[in-house]
């Protein structure tokens, strides 16, 4: 019994470590930059909520991971060009 509490315990360590690394303004996963969406609403400077509607109607696409809503820079320029569905 003490040894599952400890593995519990560890794979809860390493997801607070994984929401640490989300809750970063962007990440870079080989040549790609992704943005969350707190730094989305920062750079068009719309409301947060914004961003996340526009994510959920297919107008910006994003990867979600976990709770969290990650943009490539590729699709914010695609939905700068207005490429997005509208």
């Amino acid at each position: 019994m003490l040894y599952l509490f400890i593995y519990v315990k560890i794979r809860y360590i390493e997801y607070k470590g994984v929401l640490k690394v989300m809750a970063n303004k962007t990440i870079k996963i080989g040549k790609k930059q992704f943005y969350n969406v707190e730094t989305l609403a920062k750079m068009l400077s719309i409301p947060v909520q914004t961003v996340r509607l526009y994510i959920r109607r297919g107008r910006i696409k994003a990867l979600k991971i976990g709770k969290f809503y990650l943009v490539s820079e590729e699709n914010l320029q695609k939905f700068l060009d207005g490429e997005g569905d509208k």
